[in-house]
């Protein structure tokens, strides 16, 4: 017996292997982590949703609405974190309210609203009323119910716009598997049982003798949603030879979000493996849909359909490619009247037209390879390039352990300076993520002993039983070089007092 992909048992069974993995498997220093989830994305997404929010104040000056943007699949909050730093930078800036918007993380798991309820990080956002959280399931939510506020928003009940951040998210959504030939369309079909039947170690491509193929009639594809079988029917004529993916239920959800608003707008803002142009969709060749070892679904995203689906209705549209790996940025801005949104277009082509998705990742693979020979001065300028961004502090940290001692006493203020900047954007993912002990270390190293011992510090409320007693040891080797041996001593007795293992 077989079903259709999009209604097949792969898409619940991907979803049940996210959940069951936590939100911390996105974490980390591999792609698409650090392509989207850095402090150069994340100020240039904030840019454009400031100037979003200005032109939506002339547009519409008697709303009393925040404007909501809403992140969907927002993991373990870094992003999200990094984002809400700067748009409120911004606003603090340019003298505009911040109560002018409301920013809500969704996710489909308990497990994450858990997360993101106890972190302190967050806490001054939510007690702002700025933040707030909503557990979402995209494929077939009409609403949002806001978990601190106990607001819902239903169909039609906002006077802006809704912003949409969708960052590597909609491809692990349910898609048609579709094939096109000599004016006709083949839907594909995998046997209902495809997980057990793949015994967990092939790929689900076009190729595979699992799939099969079925005629079918492009203007009856899609039930009462006659736009999409519009564009299956323009497929249908201009594709040859073609195999696509069709994102049928992103351009639901997107549709579902855009409803929220009065006017029906959306300005959604997205990173992700995408092929923007039909020329891409032929040439692509024939997808290997899912990689079943390892229960996860690698797809490139079929953006053109989402474009030409919102190209309908006057759509402004844009992408910045990133050649290597088919990677994308898209903007795209769903409203009446794009023509008026002046101060947003122009901050798109500022901050967004020369941003690359993967541009981050390569500098991050390049730094990491010259950063054994790098002296102080050019690991600092690498360091701002960043962002300040905490991964590039740690890529280098034992560099600047071998060489900081031996810097000048300018080199050696810069790069505590730079340590705060990075201290400040700092997200922690995790409780055993303890960046300052090496804040501390490297403090120490440059001599900076009473700043080294307020690191060592902040470390104890990251430091697991295993590595309390070196915190406890750093702390009382910082007093013995301050001559404090006063309070040096407590701390040798508190190291002292910790009983031996059995």
């Amino acid at each position: 017996m077989s079903t259709w992909v999009s209604q097949s048992e792969l898409w619940p069974w991907q979803k049940d292997h996210d959940e069951e993995h936590g939100i911390h498997t996105e974490t980390g220093e591999g792609a698409p982590f650090l392509m989207t989830s850095n402090p150069v994305i994340a100020s240039s997404y904030a840019e454009m949703i400031f100037e979003f929010m200005r032109d939506r104040a002339q547009l519409c000056e008697h709303s009393k609405q925040p404007v909501y943007i809403v992140e969907l699949g927002a993991g373990t909050g870094r992003f999200s974190f990094q984002l809400l730093r700067h748009l409120i930078y911004l606003c603090e800036r340019r003298a505009f309210p911040a109560s002018g918007f409301r920013y809500i993380m969704t996710a489909n798991s308990a497990e994450s609203i858990d997360f993101w309820l106890s972190h302190r990080q967050l806490e001054p956002y939510t007690e702002g009323g700025m933040l707030d959280f909503a557990l979402f399931d995209a494929v077939t939510d009409t609403r949002l119910s806001l978990f601190i506020q106990g607001e819902t928003i239903d169909t039609g009940q906002l006077d802006h716009p809704v912003v949409v951040v969708a960052n590597f998210f909609f491809e692990g959504m349910p898609q048609d598997h579709l094939y096109f030939n000599e004016d006709k369309l083949f839907t594909c079909s995998v046997p209902a049982d495809v997980p057990e039947t793949c015994n967990g170690d092939k790929a689900i491509g076009s190729r595979n003798p699992l799939l099969t193929y079925e005629p079918i009639h492009a203007g009856a594809y899609y039930e009462k949603e006659p736009y999409m079988n519009e564009l299956l029917e323009l497929y249908k004529q201009s594709l040859h030879n073609t195999h696509l993916l069709f994102p049928y239920t992103a351009i639901r959800c997107l549709e579902r979000l855009r409803g929220l608003s009065r006017e029906k707008g959306m300005l959604l803002l997205s990173a992700d493996k995408a092929l923007t142009t039909a020329s891409e969709l032929e040439r692509y060749g024939t997808p290997a849909m899912f990689a079943v070892q390892e229960k996860q679904c690698p797809l490139t995203l079929n953006y053109h359909a989402i474009e030409a689906y919102y190209l309908r209705f006057g759509t402004a549209c844009h992408f910045t490619a990133f050649s290597e790996n088919s990677l994308f940025m898209a903007t795209l801005l769903a409203v009446p009247w794009p023509g008026a949104y002046r101060n947003t277009e122009l901050a798109y082509g500022r901050c967004l037209q020369h941003v690359h998705p993967g541009d981050f990742y390569k500098l991050m693979l390049q730094y990491k390879s010259r950063c054994p020979g790098m002296g102080v001065r050019e690991i600092i300028a690498w360091i701002r390039l960043s962002g300040y961004d905490d991964h590039f502090l740690r890529a280098a940290a034992a560099r600047l352990l071998d060489i900081t001692e031996e810097a000048d006493e300018h080199e050696k203020t810069e790069c505590c300076a730079v340590i705060d900047r990075v201290w400040d954007g700092y997200y922690v993912d995790s409780p055993c993520d303890d960046l300052a002990f090496t804040c501390g270390e490297l403090c120490f190293k440059m001599g900076k002993y009473a700043l080294a011992a307020g690191w060592f510090e902040k470390s104890r409320a990251f430091a697991s039983d295993a590595s309390s007693l070196a915190v406890e040891y750093n702390i009382a080797l910082c007093y013995f070089k301050l001559q404090d041996e006063r309070v040096a001593s407590s701390y040798v007795q508190k190291v002292l007092d910790v009983p031996p293992r059995q």
